[in-house]
């Protein structure tokens, strides 16, 4: 299935860090780690952007700009191109 982002729309993968399993610290069964305000992701399919842009560049984005689709099953994820607030180069 070829899922295409049109209108400066870009599909996401969202990059998963690993948690830190070696705490020095004991902490409660029921702490959550907060979560960053911004996401990193790879770009898998650019739409009609301005050409900055490359699938399989890494880039940074406001988390709570992230939009979220379920097609068959799928998880997709969209974020407008004015959105992105950095390419991450040499990783």
């Amino acid at each position: 299935m070829l899922i295409e982002g049109k209108n400066r729309y870009m599909i996401i993968e969202l990059s998963e860090r690993e948690p830190d399993t070696e705490n020095l610290v004991l902490l409660p069964d029921d702490y959550k780690v907060q979560e960053s305000d911004h996401g990193v992701g790879v770009i898998k399919e650019c739409g009609s952007c301005s050409g900055r842009y490359e699938p399989g560049g890494t880039v940074v984005f406001p988390r709570h700009l992230l939009q979220e689709f379920v097609f068959k099953g799928e998880t997709f994820y969209l974020v407008l191109e004015n959105h992105i607030l950095c390419s991450i180069v040499g990783d």
